[in-house]
């Protein structure tokens, strides 16, 4: 369990992460819509909520590199 005073600095540190790629992650987003309905990406990114709350952070681990890989599943042409 997390303790209270590391929270508000997660928090920080997550917003800079996404801050970082939002560009990025948005271009994608355009075009794998074009071969993934928003509900198939929805539940596709669900499964890395649920193994974050299992706070098994090497099952998260393995679940973030497979969903990173996973892009090139989607042609970026």
């Amino acid at each position: 369990m997390y303790d209270a005073y590391r929270l508000p600095f997660e928090k920080h540190m997550i917003l800079d992460l996404w801050n970082h790629m939002k560009l990025k992650v948005m271009r994608f987003m355009a075009i794998s819509n074009r071969y993934f309905t928003t509900e198939a990406l929805a539940e596709w990114h669900l499964l890395l909520v649920e193994v974050l709350r299992t706070g098994d952070a090497d099952a998260a681990e393995q679940a973030f590199i497979e969903h990173m890989h996973s892009y090139k599943m989607i042609h970026l042409n």
